[in-house]
């Protein structure tokens, strides 16, 4: 490779250009989001039983589906809520798995049980939902003097068709707002002088108002199409509808008698559903949609579309305010933007380093142009792999920065030293970079490597650093193919034999050669100066022992010091604020505590750092809106709050939080109050969980259940570092019960089953499959709904009055029923088919995930668990645990690797383990560094300490390689010892500090590099200290290590003599 391209120089120009060209083109083309593609698939079915309690929802549909789903393959989880009216079933499939073949998948499931689930329950919706497809924009509408059911039909009919066409948009849910509805409000005192019934009503209005074909006719020479009007367009024709012929003899010609029509019992009315969900955009009534993305589409460029069509959207009334908040792509594009300057910023150091060893500027820009040349290889072949330009790979570009250019360092300054040793230009780019070809190759091996053990991690850890890790693998080679090609073709090209006409310097060449003729004085000073002090601790190996070995024993105490999270803390600049009223509340109630809140948001966040704050209050009862809802009921509200980014401000999200959380506290002593830091990263890590730390409690006995969770929430309000203790069951919700007795029924011929239907119709309406209304301006159907007044169903009189039929006289429901109110839960959830009971509580600033973790098990272990019962740990904690485990695995196999990679390299056993005692080493620096910049232990300071293994070994793989050469010649251990430090001092130093001040400007941290601060700072001081330590405990064991088992080089080399002329 190296004599080839030495002989073609001009297919090393052409090879050069190719890359440029393809890595510029895919520049160009790679997708760019925040995170590798996470595929989670989670299916959710959807089950509305209108009217129903929550304990009829889980036992009669929750239950069967759940049951059912559990059968489909790949299945990691099932989780469900009944809460009333309403089963929503979530079947987590395992990480990877195909949503469209997971989503057929449960819908066969689901179609075997239809014929098991309850009549009057609506059909299953069913519908996919990645956990990386969260929503990527809001998008609120607002104004132009409509009122919120007009601004509901603008959205649902006019803006959600056009946004279904946006590139990248793979659905957009309303909130709020007011649904149209045309209500036929009935009189009970009307229908009981009539003798009707609501069932009565109900059904003439639905046989009046029918969608049937009436086929053709053939008449002569032509097909007509018959049609009639048989569906209803209007109110008047509502109230129009025949329900009964009466006259005053029943044997009376029907001509003779009198109609009773609807409107001679009932009011038709064009209105609106009863409003579950109250939504506020910045101050105002109003409705938002929530945007979501396909999986694997790219988040910048969908908001982006879904921005430009915003501006294009057509019969949209003049006034009305369409903006796009909360816009995931700010974060994405400010990270992305963040990563690039710290990388071009580490760049420009880690240039200066070697400017500074190499003493030259020719030399220099050698270096360099090996560094975009082996950046744009690797994103060609990220391109071809599918892979997006995200945080990640970005990051792993970043990281490897520094140790891109030092293959072209080692190779450069090789060839330079064969020079300066009086060879000629061609001979010393062949010798020089003969001489490190194979000591090059190893120590790319061995970075690369240890990142193949990542191939196989389980969970979010392996979608996350896998992507990481090709990248920097993929740099390595490109860097390590283009140090013995390109190289040694430019350090020919530049280093000239020395003539009269190259002698000629200009004055800038004679500046710049003083300058660096006194940087080589003192780096010959250094090298000398190092050679003193490795001769004396080879006369000092206990003590240079004892004070390692101390010092490694101060880092373990480090260490135990450090915390530990899963993921390290990310401000995304949104936060939201969860509260609940009584439990009960009316939705319009709990509106103005939401409205409260919205002050004090703006009251302690100044309006430069506030963009946006949207209020959802209650939630919906029906359709994809209710499955995918914050909220448990008309007491619960959420207000989330858009900050300006982290450039234009100096206060972190966490700031706000606690100063937000005084302030609410104070003022709503007894309210339910939960402040959460949000955005997408937030919400990925928590594996769909509500919060970063949950604590599940499994049991049937409700009574039980929730009076261990209320337990267990007092002792973990008790820890500190804990926030926001909550348990999630609310067992109190205000029910009315009507207890039939059935005897009585029976005098009267009335069943449950009628009892139960006009209950529902009286009160809920008739939703399970009601009529419709067409309008004919829009096209648009609406739904009819038949139940009694608002008047006649407030209270608990008013329900007692509800009258049933018993041959044609009315029958009060208070004389065959006893009334009364009761409380019963209103959320029922399961997991894996047990119920639970969810304490959520969020991790205080400047704790850390795992420290509460352990003090949250061993509060539970006091507290007396009831028969039946079980408890677990979950969120991120469970997350952190597993990834952990993986991680630690991941280094010790990765070490494995290396040590076999080297013991092939070395043809020894014993020089590979003298190479590992450099991992030990750089962990004393690693915790020392975690530990001074306040930086807890995470994944990917974790994912730090397994690319400081790759380096930091490639240093000792410098020096022993080296000092076997010495001994190939003939040299002593201890001759050969010295002069492998002496000689590679320079390009150790080089190379290390190039990656250290190539680091610099990520482990500082910015926007988006939070996640790579931590990882940063532990290559950073991994490296620092084990250089350092390298220099001198390497050569000394490798000098005990050849006079314990010495290397009998003569009879190695008698013996590859003989192989080879065999």
């Amino acid at each position: 490779m190296i004599k080839g391209s030495l002989k073609n120089p001009v297919a090393v120009l052409m090879a050069s250009l190719a890359i440029v060209l393809a890595g510029s083109a895919a520049l160009q083309r790679l997708p760019v989001d925040l995170f590798p593609e996470l595929s989670v698939p989670v299916i959710i079915v959807g089950t509305s039983f209108p009217g129903a309690s929550p304990e009829a929802i889980e036992q009669n549909i929750t239950v069967q589906v759940e049951r059912a789903v559990a059968q489909a393959w790949n299945v990691e989880a099932v989780t469900s809520s009944s809460r009333q009216g309403l089963s929503i079933v979530q079947v987590w499939f395992r990480w990877g798995s195909d949503i469209d073949a997971a989503l057929l998948d449960v819908q066969q499931q689901v179609q075997a049980i239809g014929d098991i689930l309850p009549e009057h329950a609506r059909p299953p919706m069913i519908t996919k939902f990645d956990l990386s497809s969260l929503p990527v924009s809001f998008v609120t509408v607002k104004g132009g003097g409509l009122d919120e059911r007009a601004l509901y039909d603008l959205a649902e009919n006019t803006i959600v068709p056009q946004l279904a066409s946006v590139e990248g948009v793979a659905a957009a849910t309303i909130s709020g707002g007011r649904i149209r509805q045309i209500n036929v409000d009935l009189d009970p005192n009307k229908l009981r002088d009539t003798g009707l019934s609501l069932l009565d009503v109900e059904g003439a209005i639905r046989r009046a108002n029918v969608v049937v074909p009436s086929g053709s006719l053939r008449s002569g020479l032509f097909d007509y199409g018959v049609f009639s009007n048989a569906q209803m367009e209007d109110l008047q024709e509502i109230g129009d509808v025949v329900i009964e012929m009466r006259g005053d003899d029943p044997s009376e010609r029907r001509a003779n008698q009198i109609p009773i029509r609807v409107r001679d019992v009932a009011e038709v009315v064009d209105s609106h559903r009863e409003q579950n969900q109250i939504v506020r955009a910045d101050g105002e009534r109003a409705v938002y949609l929530k945007v979501y993305k396909q999986p694997g589409a790219n988040t910048i460029q969908t908001v982006n579309a879904l921005k430009a069509k915003l501006n294009e959207l057509h019969s949209v009334p003049e006034g009305v305010e369409l903006e796009a908040t909360f816009d995931q792509s700010t974060y994405i594009h400010n990270a992305i933007q963040s990563l690039q300057k710290e990388a071009l910023l580490g760049t420009s150091l880690a240039m200066a380093v070697v400017l500074l060893f190499l003493a030259t500027f020719s030399g220099t820009l050698i270096v360099g142009l090996s560094l975009p040349l082996s950046v744009l290889a690797t994103l060609a072949v990220l391109y071809v792999t599918g892979e997006t330009l995200n945080v990640f790979t970005l990051g792993g570009l970043a990281l490897a920065v520094g140790r891109l250019v030092d293959n072209a360092i080692i190779v450069l300054e090789s060839i330079h030293r064969h020079q300066d040793e009086g060879k000629p230009p061609l001979q010393a780019a062949i010798d020089g970079s003969r001489e490190v070809a194979a000591p090059v190759f190893a120590a790319t091996l061995t970075t690369v490597i240890v990142f193949v053990p990542v191939l196989f991690l389980t969970g979010i850890s392996k979608y996350l650093f896998t992507p990481m890790g090709l990248t920097i693998g993929i740099s390595m080679f490109a860097s390590y193919f283009i140090s013995l090609t390109v190289i040694p073709v430019l350090a020919r090209r530049f280093g000239r034999e020395k003539t009269a006409e190259n002698l000629k310097k200009t004055p800038f060449q004679l500046a710049s050669d003083k300058l660096f003729g006194r940087v080589k004085l003192l780096l010959e000073a250094l090298d000398r100066r190092y050679a003193e002090a490795l001769e004396r601790v080879m006369n000092a190996k206990a003590k240079l022992f004892i004070g390692v070995f101390l010092a490694f024993v101060a880092s373990l105490f480090l260490a135990s010091r450090l915390g530990a999270d899963f993921f390290p803390p990310i401000d995304e600049g949104e936060l939201t604020i969860s509260f609940r009223a009584p439990i009960g509340t009316r939705v319009e109630e709990t509106e103005l505590i939401g409205i409260r809140m919205e002050e004090i948001v703006r009251e302690v966040i100044p309006p430069e750092h506030l963009r946006s704050v949207l209020t959802s209050i209650g939630a919906p009862k029906r359709g994809l809106r209710a499955m995918l809802a914050a909220n448990s009921g008309p007491h619960g509200g959420t207000v989330r709050v858009e900050l300006a980014p982290t450039s234009e401000r100096r206060i972190g999200v966490d700031e706000y939080i606690a100063r937000l959380r005084e302030r609410a506290e104070a003022e709503f002593a007894g309210l339910t109050i939960m402040f959460s830091p949000r955005g997408t990263v937030r919400e990925i890590i928590n594996f769909g969980y509500k919060a970063p730390i949950v604590v599940e409690v499994r049991g049937y006995d409700l009574e039980k259940g929730s009076a261990y969770a209320r337990r267990i929430e007092r002792a973990m309000s008790e820890i500190p570092g804990l926030t926001d203790v909550k348990a999630l069951r609310e067992d109190d919700y205000p029910n009315v019960h009507v207890e039939l007795d059935r005897q009585r029924a029976a005098r009267f011929g009335i069943t449950q089953d009628a009892v139960a239907r006009v209950l529902l119709g009286s009160v809920f309406g008739n939703t399970s499959r009601p009529p419709f209304i067409t309008d004919p301006k829009t096209g648009v159907n609406y739904e009819i709904i038949t139940r009694l007044a608002e008047e006649y169903r407030a209270d608990l009189d008013s329900v007692g009055e509800i009258s049933l039929l018993h041959h044609g006289k009315p029958i009060m429901l208070r004389s065959i029923a006893d009334i009364r109110r009761s409380v019963g839960p209103l959320e029922l959830l399961h997991r894996n088919q047990e119920r639970v009971v969810e304490v959520v509580a969020n991790v205080a600033q400047g704790a850390d995930v795992a420290g509460v973790s352990r003090a949250i098990e061993a509060a539970i272990e006091e507290i007396e668990r009831p028969r039946g019962f079980s408890v677990s740990l979950k969120g991120q904690a469970e997350e952190q645990e597993k990834s952990n485990r993986a991680l630690v695995l991941a280094l010790l196999v990765s070490l494995v690797i290396v040590y076999m990679v080297m013991a092939a390299q070395f043809r020894s056993l014993m020089h590979p383990l003298i190479i590992m005692v450099t991992v030990p080493l750089g962990l004393i620096g690693v915790f020392t560094a975690l530990y001074i910049t306040n930086t807890s232990f995470s994944s990917t300071s974790m994912m730090g300490i397994i690319m400081m293994v790759g380096i930091v070994v490639a240093n000792g793989i410098l020096l022993v390689s080296y000092a076997n050469d010495e001994r190939a010649r003939g040299k002593r251990p201890e001759e050969a010892a010295l002069n492998a430090g002496r000689v590679r001092l320079r390009p150790i130093l080089m190379t290390s500090l190039a990656v250290i001040f190539g680091l610099i400007p990520m482990a500082i941290g910015g926007p988006g590099s939070e996640t790579y601060a931590p990882l940063a700072r532990a290559v950073m001081g991994g490296l620092l200290v084990s250089t350092l330590l390298t220099l001198f405990v390497v050569p000394v064991l490798y000098v005990l290590a050849e006079r314990r088992f010495p290397t009998d080089i003569e009879a190695r080399s008698a013996e590859d003599a003989a192989i080879d002329a065999a």
